[in-house]
């Protein structure tokens, strides 16, 4: 909402920008008085393959990397009442993967370029072996 404020009327442009500010404010004091936090989506502001920005926004608003992984993972798993299926990597869990080059715990903007993903058994980018994405279709699964 920040970064678009410019594009609206003057009157939207000031209201999303102390928008923005409280969310960011709450967000902050949430995560001081140690509120539980999951990851989750704009899809319906932010177009779809964008989310991984949040993670920056996270950690921008106090949340350290490492948390805000968490909160993409097993803390989102644990607020939904779905962790004993979902959540980490352990056997007999459901497991989608995604890795990204170098450490996102020193830089979480790391999320943004993902290399290697993995949904329910299947690859759909592999990224290791080039600079670009290469999408997998489905079907080129067994």
């Amino acid at each position: 909402m920040r970064e678009k404020a410019d594009r609206y009327p003057a009157a939207v442009a000031a209201k999303a920008r102390a928008v923005a500010a409280q969310i960011r404010l709450m967000f902050r004091h949430a995560v001081k008085i140690g509120v539980p936090i999951a990851f989750g989506t704009d899809s319906g502001v932010e177009p779809h393959g964008e989310d991984a920005r949040e993670f920056a926004l996270m950690t921008g608003s106090g949340l350290s990397p490492a948390d805000a992984l968490m909160a993409a993972t097993s803390n989102a798993a644990h607020l939904l009442g779905i962790s004993d299926r979902v959540g980490t990597l352990q056997p007999g869990k459901e497991a989608d993967i995604v890795a990204v080059a170098g450490n996102p715990v020193a830089d979480i903007h790391a999320t943004e370029h993902p290399v290697f993903v993995m949904k329910g058994g299947i690859i759909y980018v592999d990224a290791r072996q080039s600079s670009t994405f290469k999408s997998i279709p489905e079907a080129a699964h067994p």
